[in-house]
Formats: structure tokens, sequence, C-alpha cells
């Protein structure tokens, strides 16, 4: 079954839509965003998140390495997601220190992944490149150029994804996992229940 993330969860509330829709992660992002949560906020999702089976992703910019690793033990992270120019020394001082570690990629063209196996990361995170945002952009890749990496483990596909494309976006890459946020949402930071559940339902071929 395909692991389905919903990312850029700013409430309680809607991290309690996620999980009741089905969602196996949410996303929690530690960066400059709309959808940026304080250390405050994120622990009170941590802690009023039911149920326990749904993941904690924190999702991070180029952040020193030590903030990293405190906000993940304060928050009780499942895992780290590093959405910047991290590099593979960072990726491995991270694991080194207990931490599970998603690498993301934003695809322009196939020299966008020709360094993914450097990284030693434990999984990874195609998105589309924009100049103007680090993630959260709504807007897809082209699938073909990362069409090398189709069938691999270790893969979760984002970028634009929405209930109308993640089946085809499943059947091109057979990804480890999928996940989506921008396309999700009724305003920045807000999820549109109804859009999390048919996304959720679609990803799941249901």
């Amino acid at each position: 079954m395909v692991f389905v993330k919903v990312c850029g969860i700013t409430s309680v509330s809607d991290a309690r839509l996620a999980a009741r829709a089905g969602a196996d992660a949410i996303g929690l992002v530690f960066a400059e965003s709309p959808r940026r949560v304080t250390l405050r906020r994120a622990r009170e999702i941590a802690e009023y998140l039911i149920p326990d089976n749904v993941r904690l992703v924190g999702v991070f910019v180029n952040e020193a390495p030590d903030v990293v690793v405190n906000i993940a033990r304060e928050v009780g992270l499942d895992l780290v997601q590093l959405h910047g120019d991290e590099s593979p020394e960072t990726v491995a001082y991270l694991k080194g220190r207990g931490l599970r570690v998603m690498k993301a990629l934003r695809v322009r063209d196939e020299g966008s992944i020709a360094r993914l196996d450097d990284y030693g990361a434990d999984l990874f995170l195609l998105d589309a490149f924009s100049e103007r945002a680090r993630g959260g952009t709504g807007e897809p890749f082209d699938w073909s150029a990362a069409k090398g990496l189709s069938g691999r483990a270790n893969i979760v596909v984002s970028g634009g994804l929405s209930a109308e494309n993640v089946a085809e976006a499943i059947e091109f890459f057979r990804p480890y996992g999928v996940d989506a946020s921008s396309g999700l949402e009724e305003s920045p930071g807000v999820k549109d229940g109804e859009k999390v559940r048919r996304f959720v339902s679609a990803a799941r071929g249901e």
C-alpha cells in the first residue's frame, strides 16, 4: 500500500482531519512558509493527534543540524524532511543522531536527481523546482525527467498532486509514497476536508 503524507498541517483540527481520512503521515513546516508552525503549536499537534500510528514529519530548509535534532526530540518527530540545499554530510550527521531523514530534490531536469545516491537518506521526496518557493507551490514537475527512479522503494512523489492526478503519478512512478500540501487547501495553511479525503482515497485506489 502506498504511503500517503498530507503536508502543511497547521492546526490540531486539520491534523485530526488528515488522520481520519486515512493519511499515514502529516507534515509540519518549520521553515519560512504560509504553513509554518511554531514549536508550541507543533507540540500541541503531536500531543493531541490521534491515532498514534500517524507519523509526524518535520520539514526544514537549510536549518542548523543541531536545531533540527532538538526540534525532532522536543516534538517527537518520526522523520525529518530536508527541503533545502543540505549536504550528504548533514544527512549523515542527522542519521548518526538517530533520526530518519527524507531528502527533498527539486526536479528541474535529469541532472536534478543525479546525486541522489550520494545522500544516503532513508527516503527521497521529488518536488517541483520553483524560484519563488521551496515546496508547497502546487506545481507539478516533468515526471519524465525522473522516470529512471520509477519503482524505487525509497521515493515519495510530490509537486502539484491532487485527487485528480495522484493515481496517475502512482502508476508512473510506483513509489513508496505520495505527498500533497497546497492542492488540498481552502486557503494557505487551512486544509479542505473534502480535498484531503478524496486525495487519500484516490491514492489508495478507492
